[in-house]
C-alpha cells in the first residue's frame, strides 16, 4: 500500500508540475569515459548509466550508499562504512580485508582504486559518475567482474572563483564545503576543495553513550594544465573517516546445535546468558527455537534495533591519501596517455562481536597498504575508418592487515578453561566439585589445580567432557588457568601481508564492416603474481580460537588470464543495437580470520564471468530516450565469504559455487513539459545457483553432514525487480528559479545471505524516496531543502550469520533512517 501511495505521489506531482513549468528543461547529453573512450551515452554500445555531479547533488545521493537511487540494479551494503560494498546485476564482493580483491572496480579521474576508496563516503567535487555495467575485463583487467563506477572529478579552470556551502540537518548532520580555484599562469589551473561532515549515525550505544555517526574530512588539490600538444591534469587528496562507535544488533535465533551455548562462543550461564527456553535438535536446520523473554539482555536487545548496550562501543578509522596524474599529448593521427596512480590507506577499527553487554569477544583490526598503477596508452584519432588502442598496465599492492578475536571472561574459551579444569581435578581426586552451583567450591578447585601442576600427574581436559590425551602441565596450561581467575582475555591474532604484482597488455581494434555495422574485438592478456604470508600469535596456548601460533611463509598465488571483448554494433536513423560478448576474471586469494598454518595456507579458486548482452539505444523524434538491454551471464566460483565451525571454533571460509544470471534493463527519459523532466529505469534481474554446495553453514552435526547442495536457490543481493525514478522540475519566480527534484527507487524481497532465513536476513521490498528543493536566487545564492529516504523506510543491509555448533544466531544492522537538512551555497 505504501508503494501504490508513493506512485501516487509521484504521478500527482508530474501533472501538477508539467502544467506549471515556465523554465526550460532539457535532457542531458553526458559524455562517458568510462569506455575508455568519449561518447555520449545514447551513443556507447554498453550498458552504462551516468548523472552529473549536480544531479547527485539534487538526488541527495552525496555518497557511495545513494547509488541505488542513480541505478536500479545496483546494492550498496556493508555492515559500517569501512565494509561497504558493491552489486552490479548481483556481482559484486563482500571482501573487506586487504588480501580478497573486489568485484566492482572504482575508478577516480582514470584510475582503478584497489578498493573501495574513502572518497566514495562524500562525493565531492564531482563533474560526473557513470556506472559501466557487465564484466569489463578486456577494459579494466582482474577484478571488473560486476562493472565500474567511475568518477570524474571537476577539472581546474582559469576563472578565478570560490565556492561555500554549509548544511545542517536531522540525526545530528553537519557539513561545510569550500571549494576555491584560479589561474595559476596562462596554462596551468588549480582547484582546492576542503570537505567536513558529521552525523550521528544509525544506532547508539547506551552504555557510553555515542553512535555511530561518521566524522568525515576531506582535502583535494588539483592542478589542471594545458601545452601545444595536450593536457595534463593532477590531483593530491587525503581524506579520513572516523566513527566513535561500532554497533550491530545480535539476532537471537535460539538455533544453536550445542546446548552449552545459546549464542555464539557465548556459554550459556542460568540467569544471565541462558537466552533460550528451548533449541531444537543438532540434525535440524532452519529451525528456531523458544526465547527466553524473561533474559534481561534479550529484552534490551528487542527494546529498540537502533540502541545496544554493548561491552564495548568500539571505533574505527580509515585515511587515505590518493595521487593521480592523468597526462595526454596530442599527435597527428593518434594521441598518448600517460596514467600513475599512488594511494597509501591505513585503517583501525574495534566492534564488540557479539553485539551485546557480555563481554564475549572483541574483534579489532589495523592496516595499513600501498599502491602504485601504471598505464601507458596508445589510441588512434580517426572520424571513420579503423579505430585502434594499445597499451601497458602495472599495478603493485602491498599490505599488512591483523585481525585480533579477542575472547573476554563471558566467552567460552574462558569457561572451557575453569569447567575443564574442573573436570580434571574431579577425575584426578574423585571429588564433585560443582563451583556453577556452589561457588564456594572454586577455592577447592584452586587448591587442586595448583597441586596438578606441581606434581604433573593429572590429565589434562581440551572440554569439560573430552580428555587431551596429555598431563597438565605448570607452564602454558597453569598460565591459562590464572588468566581466567584474573578475568583476563584471550587474544587470537591472525596477521596477512601481501605483495602483489600485476602487468598486462591490452588492445582494441574497431574497424567498420558497411557504413552502418562495425565490430569491435578487444582483449587483455594479464600475468599475476600475489604472494602472501599469514600468521598467528595467542597468548593462550592451547585455547580456542588458536591453540597454538603459526606461520605458513610465503605461499605465491599465480595466474595468466586473457579476457576477451566483442561487440558487433548496428547504427541506424537515431537508433543504435549492438551484440556483446566479455568475460570477466578475479584471481583467488587468502580467506578471512584464519586459525592454523593450514587452512591459512589453502587460497581461494578464480572467479570467472561470461557475459551475452544484447542492447537497443534510440531517440524519439520529441528527444524523448529509450534503452533495451538484454544480458546472460555463466558466473563460475563465485565466491561467498561465510563463518564456518572449525576444529577450534568459528573461522571465515571461502565457499564456492556456479551460478547463472540474466536480467532485462529498461531505461526511459524524456521531457514531460518545458520545464519538467522525468527519467525512469527499470531491472529484471534472474539469479540463481547453479550448482553451490554450502558446507561451510551446513557440515558435521547438522543435517546435512557433507555440505548442502543450494542449486536452483536465489542468489544473495539479487531482487527481482528494480526501479528507480527521478522527476526534476524547474520554476521560475521573483525570487529566482526553484528546483523541485524527487528520486525515487523500489527493491523487490531479496536476501543478504546464501541462502534464506525469514525474518532475519531477508529483505521485504521497500521504496527509497529522496526530495531536494533548491531556491537559485537573483543574489547569487542557493538555498537547499531537502529529506532523505522521507518515506523513513526501515531495513536491513547486512546480515552475518553464526555457525550454529558455537552457538548460533547472527548480527544485522540497518540502513539509515529518514533525515531531513537545509543547505546554504553561494559563489564568490
Amino acid at each position: 500500500m505504501r508503494n501504490l501511495k508513493t506512485s501516487a505521489i509521484a504521478l500527482f506531482t508530474c501533472i501538477v508540475f508539467s502544467s506549471a513549468g515556465v523554465a526550460q528543461a532539457t535532457l542531458e547529453e553526458l559524455v562517458v569515459t568510462a569506455t575508455k573512450s568519449e561518447s555520449t551515452v545514447m551513443d556507447t554500445a554498453a550498458a552504462v548509466t551516468a548523472i552529473s555531479g549536480e544531479g547527485l547533488q539534487s538526488a541527495r545521493a552525496n555518497n557511495i550508499e545513494g547509488l541505488s537511487l542513480v541505478s536500479p540494479d545496483l546494492v550498496v551494503a556493508g555492515e559500517g562504512k569501512s565494509r561497504m560494498n558493491l552489486r552490479i546485476r548481483g556481482v559484486g564482493s563482500y571482501a573487506f580485508d586487504i588480501a580478497t580483491d573486489p568485484g566492482v572496480i572504482m575508478v577516480i579521474d582514470g584510475i582503478a582504486q584497489p578498493r573501495i576508496s574513502t572518497m566514495t563516503q562524500n562525493f565531492n567535487d564531482v563533474e560526473r559518475l557513470e556506472i559501466l555495467k557487465g564484466p569489463q575485463g578486456a577494459l579494466y583487467g582482474t577484478n571488473a567482474l560486476g562493472g565500474i563506477v567511475n568518477i570524474v572529478s571537476k577539472k581546474a579552470t582559469q576563472e578565478q572563483m570560490a565556492r561555500l556551502s554549509i548544511g545542517a540537518g536531522t540525526i545530528g548532520l553537519v557539513n561545510s564545503d569550500l571549494m576555491i580555484q584560479g589561474g595559476v599562469t596562462d596554462s596551468v589551473s588549480a582547484r582546492f576543495n576542503l570537505q567536513k561532515t558529521t552525523d550521528d549515525g544509525t544506532m547508539t550505544e547506551t552504555t557510553y553513550g555515542n553512535n555511530n555517526g561518521a566524522d568525515v574530512q576531506v582535502a583535494k588539490l588539483q592542478f589542471y594544465g594545458e601545452t601545444d600538444a595536450g593536457e595534463w591534469n593532477a590531483s593530491l587528496s587525503h581524506t579520513t573517516l572516523m566513527q566513535e562507535a561500532v554497533i550491530s544488533e545480535p539476532v537471537f535465533l535460539c538455533n544453536s546445535a550445542n546446548p552449552q551455548a545459546h549464542y555464539v562462543l557465548t556459554p550459556a550461564i542460568p540467569g544471565s546468558t541462558d537466552f533460550c527456553a528451548s533449541l531444537p535438535a543438532a540434525n535440524v536446520d532452519g529451525v528456531q527455537g523458544d526465547k527466553n523473554t524473561a533474559n534481561a539482555i534479550y529484552a534490551d536487545s528487542i527494546a529498540d534495533p537502533r540502541a545496544q548496550e554493548l561491552t564495548t562501543d568500539g571505533f574505527n578509522f580509515t585515511e587515505t591519501i590518493n595521487f593521480g596524474l592523468n597526462y595526454q599529448v596530442d599527435f597527428d593521427d593518434y594521441s598518448l596517455t600517460t596514467l600513475f596512480g599512488y594511494q597509501k590507506a591505513n585503517s583501525g577499527e574495534s566492534r564488540d562481536f557479539d553485539s551485546f553487554v557480555s563481554d564475549v569477544m572483541i574483534q579489532s583490526h589495523g592496516a595499513d597498504t600501498e599502491t602504485m598503477t601504471f598505464e601507458l596508452r596508445l589510441d588512434s584519432e580517426t572520424d571513420s575508418g579503423i579505430a585502434w588502442s594499445a597499451g601497458l598496465y602495472a599495478m603493485q599492492d602491498e599490505g599488512t592487515r591483523s585481525d585480533n578475536f579477542s575472547t573476554g571472561p563471558a566467552g567460552l574459551p574462558s569457561a572451557f578453561v575453569t569447567l575443564s579444569a574442573v573436570a580434571m581435578v574431579n577425575n584426578a581426586n574423585g571429588t564433585t566439585l560443582n563451583p556453577l552451583a556452589n561457588p564456594g567450591d572454586m577455592v577447592a578447585v584452586i587448591q587442586a589445580v595448583n597441586a596438578c601442576a606441581q606434581s604433573g600427574n593429572c590429565m589434562a581436559y581440551v572440554q569439560p567432557t573430552v580428555q587431551r590425551g596429555t598431563n597438565f602441565n605448570g607452564t602454558t596450561d597453569l598460565a591459562n588457568f590464572n588468566n581466567v581467575l584474573a578475568g583476563g582475555r584471550f587474544d587470537n591474532i591472525a596477521t596477512v601481508s601481501i605483495d602483489t604484482e600485476v602487468t598486462a597488455i591490452f588492445g582494441s581494434v574497431k574497424f567498420p564492416l558497411t557504413d552502418d555495422l562495425s565490430l569491435l574485438l578487444a582483449g587483455r592478456y594479464t600475468d599475476h603474481s600475489k604472494p602472501y604470508t599469514y600468521s598467528g600469535a595467542t597468548n593462550g596456548i592451547g585455547v580456542i580460537l588458536m591453540p597454538v601460533p603459526f606461520n605458513t611463509g610465503e605461499i605465491v598465488i599465480e595466474a595468466e588470464e586473457f579476457t576477451p571483448k566483442a561487440t558487433l554494433e548496428y547504427v541506424f536513423d537515431d537508433s543504435l543495437a549492438w551484440f556483446t560478448y566479455s568475460n570477466g576474471y578475479k584471481i583467488g586469494a587468502p580467506s578471512f580470520a584464519q586459525w592454523s598454518s593450514a587452512v591459512a595456507s589453502v587460497p581461494s579458486g578464480d572467479e570467472e564471468i561470461t557475459m551475452m548482452e544484447a542492447g537497443y539505444k534510440t531517440t524519439f523524434g520529441n528527444g524523448s530516450q529509450l534503452e533495451l538491454i538484454y544480458y546472460d551471464y555463466d558466473y563460475d566460483n563465485k565466491q561467498n565469504l561465510l563463518v564456518a565451525m572449525g576444529p577450534t571454533g568459528p573461522y571465515g571460509k571461502l565457499v564456492f559455487g556456479d551460478a547463472s544470471i540474466s536480467g532485462l534493463d529498461v531505461a526511459f527519459r524524456t521531457l514531460l513539459g518545458p520545464a519538467t523532466k522525468l527519467s525512469v529505469a527499470y531491472a529484471y534481474i534472474d539469479g540463481a545457483w547453479d550448482d553451490f554446495v554450502n558446507d561451510a553453514t551446513y557440515g558435521a552435526g547438522s543435517s546435512n553432514p557433507n555440505g548442502k547442495q543450494m542449486a536452483g536457490l536465489p542468489l544473495p543481493f539479487t531482487a527481482d525487480n528494480n526501479l528507480s525514478l527521478s522527476l526534476e522540475h524547474v520554476q521560475s519566480t521573483e525570487l529566482g528559479d526553484i528546483a523541485f527534484t524527487a528520486s525515487y527507487a523500489y527493491k523487490d524481497k531479496y536476501i543478504l545471505f546464501v541462502e534464506d532465513y525469514p525474518g532475519v536476513v531477508d529483505v521485504d521490498p521497500y521504496s527509497l524516496l529522496n526530495f531536494d528543493m533548491t531556491l537559485s536566487t537573483n543574489e547569487g545564492y542557493d538555498l537547499s531543502l531537502y529529506c532523505k529516504n522521507c518515506l523513513d523506510e526501515q531495513y536491513y543491509n547486512v546480515a552475518l550469520m553464526l555457525p550454529r555448533l558455537s552457538g548460533g544466531g547472527a548480527r544485522n544492522q540497518l540502513a539509515q533512517g529518514r533525515q531531513i537538512g537545509v543547505q546554504w551555497t553561494s559563489e564568490f
